[in-house]
């Protein structure tokens, strides 16, 4: 009994010493969970910052591996608990005590691992919304050095459209980029509910700042945008009255080095009368090219292209010489006007001496009735021929203004000047032939008339002396030599008679003769 009693209490020694360390591991377990719950219940509060968000979740990570670390511990207590049961029959408030440690110590690993999956989402949201604003804004930093690049508006217009195209596709990537605000917007919003309150405020200052950036990045490109299309419409407004202006300048300078010659002298008036014209038309466009010249320097001074002032200087240039090309053609215009105007005049001097001289001409040529208008003529002719060289003067000055003419007027009008001309030169040597013929006639006429007034004076002195002969013997004789004498002499007087029949018949056949050449009515009496 002794040694059983001994034995029995050594296992009872032994299970006190056993329940004794269970309870203190069991009581270092609970504090360790007390504490444990009190380090994780601290840790629970919202952080500002992704780096406080990183260092919580470093923390928690080991605070978390420490916590799962201990379930051994757990396992050490419970085979512990069932070995003191089955060796010293430990009551049920062992076992009930360890059922709820186990149980609590369950919730904390899953508070635990609640806490932990948390805070990777914590620092997950704000590494992503870290990220996304950082890329919107690196974005908005790269797209406004590219606006900033394309505000200058200096520069050709090949240049300046260049700028333009490139603004409008960054205004449509600064468009673009409103989604991604709003995401980083979403994402901010997302971060904040799991921030502190001081992290909140950062967190809306920065998404404020990215959205004050946005707006004011899309204003600065609207304005360069404006800018430009302001510039680039100057430099259209420069080329289009830049292209007007050269095309009229080539244009009318075409007009005047191309000027073709004329026929008449009312189509040399009418050209002069078009120059005039272009002479108002070029007066008026120095508006024009003021204006012109406005645009360009205007646009020098925005743009700094160099090449505008040579523009302006050559265009310039062109007008003047324009003006003095105009000149020298008004110029030459009102020679050849000037010049065909003094040809028609002395051409129609001409002709009208032509005609008078004609008419005068034509007026000899008419049949005479007596000596007397041959006589009249005679000197008529001789005035006419003292006019002659006047005739001649005009004709050959209208000749040679004709001929001056040749080099300054279209083939049409040469042609017709020297078919006047050869005209005026045909009529005059018909006039010259017609007035030698007439001459010539009248002075025929005029012999002829002398010599029919000779015989017609010898035949009628004749007659007298015949007649006065017969009357002086026509007495009656007494004697027969008397009445042969008688007989005698009237026989002598009647072969005078006889022979004078052909000298009768002579002056007859010039009377005749003058008939032809003449309406004398003396001499068809004679006859």
């Amino acid at each position: 009994f002794t040694d059983q009693l001994s034995d029995t209490q050594r296992k009872l020694e032994v299970s006190l010493v056993q329940l004794s360390s269970y309870e203190d591991s069991f009581q270092q377990f609970q504090s360790w969970m007390g504490e444990t719950e009190a380090k994780v219940q601290a840790e629970a509060d919202l952080k500002a910052t992704l780096q406080e968000k990183k260092v919580q979740l470093h923390s928690h990570k080991v605070q978390h591996q420490d916590i799962l670390s201990h379930q051994h511990v757990l396992d050490s207590l419970s085979d512990r608990a069932q070995s003191l049961a089955q060796s010293s029959g430990a009551d049920s408030r062992v076992t009930r005590l360890l059922e709820d440690i186990t149980k609590h110590y369950q919730d904390l690993c899953r508070v635990s691992l609640e806490l932990l999956q948390r805070f990777e989402s914590n620092v997950a949201d704000h590494q992503q919304y870290q990220d996304a604003l950082q890329q919107s804004q690196d974005q908005m930093s790269a797209l406004g050095d590219k606006v900033a690049s394309c505000t200058d508006v200096t520069g050709d217009k090949f240049a300046v459209q260049n700028k333009l195209d490139r603004i409008k596709e960054l205004s449509s990537q600064i468009a673009d980029s409103n989604p991604k605000l709003k995401t980083v917007s979403e994402l901010c919003d997302k971060t904040i509910s799991n921030t502190s309150n001081p992290g909140r405020e950062t967190l809306k200052r920065e998404m404020s700042a990215l959205q004050a950036d946005c707006v004011s990045l899309a204003s600065d490109a609207d304005d360069a945008q404006a800018d430009l299309e302001g510039a680039l419409r100057q430099w259209e407004e420069y080329d289009t009255t830049h292209d007007a202006l050269l095309q009229w300048l080539t244009t009318t300078e075409q007009t005047l080095k191309n000027l073709q010659l004329r026929s008449t002298l009312e189509e040399k008036q009418e050209q002069v009368t078009q120059l005039k014209s272009l002479k108002s038309e070029i007066e008026s466009e120095q508006a024009e090219l003021d204006r012109f010249t406005d645009l360009a320097q205007a646009l020098l001074q925005t743009s700094g292209d160099t090449r505008l002032t040579q523009h302006i200087a050559q265009s310039n240039k062109r007008y003047r010489d324009l003006q003095a090309l105009l000149k020298e053609s008004m110029s030459k215009w009102e020679k050849y006007v000037s010049e065909h105007d003094v040809y028609r005049d002395r051409y129609n001097h001409y002709t009208m001496w032509l005609t008078e001289a004609k008419d005068r001409v034509d007026s000899l040529t008419s049949d005479p009735e007596d000596i007397g208008v041959m006589e009249e003529k005679k000197e008529e002719i001789q005035a006419v021929l003292a006019d002659k060289e006047e005739g001649l003067q005009r004709l050959n000055s209208a000749i040679e203004q004709g001929e001056r003419l040749y080099p300054d007027t279209a083939m049409a009008g040469r042609e017709k000047i020297r078919k006047q001309l050869r005209t005026a030169k045909d009529v005059w040597d018909g006039l010259m032939a017609d007035l030698t013929a007439a001459q010539r006639k009248l002075d025929t006429s005029i012999m002829a008339w002398s010599t029919y007034k000779g015989g017609v004076e010898q035949l009628e002195k004749w007659f007298v002396d015949v007649e006065t002969e017969l009357k002086t013997d026509s007495e009656e004789k007494n004697t027969l030599p008397e009445k042969r004498a008688q007989l005698q002499t009237n026989k002598a007087a009647l072969q005078d008679v006889r022979s004078h029949g052909r000298v009768v018949d002579g002056v007859v056949d010039k009377a005749q003769t003058l008939l032809q050449m003449s309406r004398s009515e003396d001499v068809q009496i004679f006859i």
